[in-house]
């Protein structure tokens, strides 16, 4: 082996830990930034947290109103509309904005009946990041709202 053969030979084994090394930190800051990104989403979401509400029976229009009161405990929100299943007439107050710990309210119009039947309804909002998305809740009879994954409502928005 010549002193130009033994020189060829390094020069490629330290080319060929030059690439690995790029390769091994490209894929660390590359999933570095996969996570904060996966974090930062998150942290866009709001959380709902349920307050008090109440209900009442509207003779005149044969239907039973319900409303609840909700906190935003997660990241602030906008464009936001609600759906429920046929039968039920809702809305949601303070639409256009909801900051972290700002408060917002439900409303329920249950059509033909004296009392709240288990519901199912979608929140549909718009996140910082601009991202339009929903979240999904269980609001039963004799319960307290709760946030369900899968359900898919009977109307698209």
């Amino acid at each position: 082996m010549t002193k130009a053969d033994l020189i060829l030979g390094l020069t490629a084994i330290t080319g060929w830990l030059t690439v690995l090394f790029q390769y091994r930190t490209n894929r660390r800051e590359s999933a570095k930034f996969r996570s904060e990104a996966v974090r930062e989403e998150e942290e866009a979401e709001p959380f709902f947290k349920w307050l008090g509400g109440g209900g009442m029976p509207a003779p005149a229009t044969n239907s039973f109103i319900v409303h609840r009161g909700f906190r935003n405990e997660g990241g602030a929100v906008r464009d936001l509309a609600i759906k429920v299943d046929a039968g039920v007439q809702a809305s949601i107050t303070r639409k256009d904005h909801i900051g972290e710990h700002e408060s917002g309210k439900v409303e329920f119009a249950v059509i033909g009946a004296n009392r709240l039947p288990d519901l199912t309804f979608e929140i549909f909002y718009t996140t910082r990041r601009g991202k339009r998305s929903k979240q999904s809740f269980l609001w039963p009879e004799n319960g307290e709202p709760q946030r369900v994954s899968g359900y898919r409502a009977k109307r698209e928005l």
